[in-house]
């Protein structure tokens, strides 16, 4: 059986590496929960926590530290639901991978087909529940930098802190425009070339995709701090076997995983429209 030299540990490693590197949305959300889920159906449960009063005394007395404060937080629920996969007949597995064109098959095509499925749920969610968002803005050269700094002054006003880490996240459109305005963007880094970057401006990294979320009229622009957003992609399978009603394999596969706005507030989403 062709199948027998398929090792489905090996291959499903290459695919969740090579989707990570794909990952755009995902690559720049809080991933601390991965490791507490492990199949469809788990929910993750967010405990978001409040900032406590700060206590002040100018007299030069000892401060009232007699009752301590029981700060009220909120939890959310990350459901561990969405998944995304593929599945399609090989002629002959062995033969495909003795030609070597088996991997790029696998780990190309069907793996950034996946990477997009995960950026679009997410930067669905951004458009859905980031606080607060912009109105329609029709995006120049002679304005767009005006108004990605506001996304910034409005993120510090939300107590960003202004040395916090940020990324944008941007269409071509929006790319072609901006690097008109901009251009000493800066793209000499070659590592700068992972994960859809292609430059930085003030404190942010800025990303290119054409997964953010178009309402039939505007890109949703994402500017936001990577405790924004949760994400977990506890699983990723791949399997190979035969095809029952002809010649030849089939090779199959998916990726399950959750995301979540956790901090909207720490989220700013410019609803650009083009000439």
């Amino acid at each position: 059986m062709s199948v027998k030299n398929f090792i489905p540990k090996v291959w499903s490693a290459a695919i969740d590496k090579q989707l990570d590197e794909f990952l755009v949305a995902a690559d720049f959300c809080n991933r601390q929960y991965e490791g507490e889920v492990k199949e469809a159906g788990d929910q993750v449960r967010v405990q978001q926590a409040i900032r406590p009063t700060i206590i002040r005394s100018s007299d030069g007395k000892p401060l009232d530290m007699s009752t301590p404060e029981d700060p009220d937080g909120t939890t959310l629920a990350m459901d561990i639901c969405e998944q995304a996969g593929f599945n399609y007949s090989i002629p002959n597995i062995d033969e495909a991978q003795a030609k070597g064109n088996i991997k790029s098959v696998l780990t190309e095509e069907s793996t950034q087909g996946m990477a997009n499925e995960i950026d679009k749920f997410l930067f669905g969610l951004a458009a859905e529940k980031a606080v607060p968002k912009s109105q329609t803005t029709k995006i120049s050269t002679d304005n767009v930098l005006n108004v990605v700094n506001r996304g910034f002054e409005r993120l510090w006003s939300a107590n960003v802190p202004a040395n916090t880490p940020l990324e944008i996240d941007i269409s071509p459109a929006f790319h072609t425009i901006f690097l008109e305005a901009y251009s000493k963007l800066d793209t000499n880094n070659s590592e700068m070339l992972k994960n859809g970057v292609v430059g930085r401006y003030s404190n942010a990294t800025v990303k290119m995709t054409n997964n953010l979320h178009n309402d039939g009229t505007d890109d949703y622009i994402v500017i936001r701090t990577n405790k924004a957003m949760a994400f977990a992609k506890p699983l990723t399978t791949i399997e190979a076997l035969k095809n029952p009603k002809r010649l030849g394999d089939i090779a199959r596969g998916a990726v399950l995983f959750g995301g979540k706005v956790t901090r909207p507030r720490e989220m700013y989403v410019i609803k650009a429209h083009y000439a």
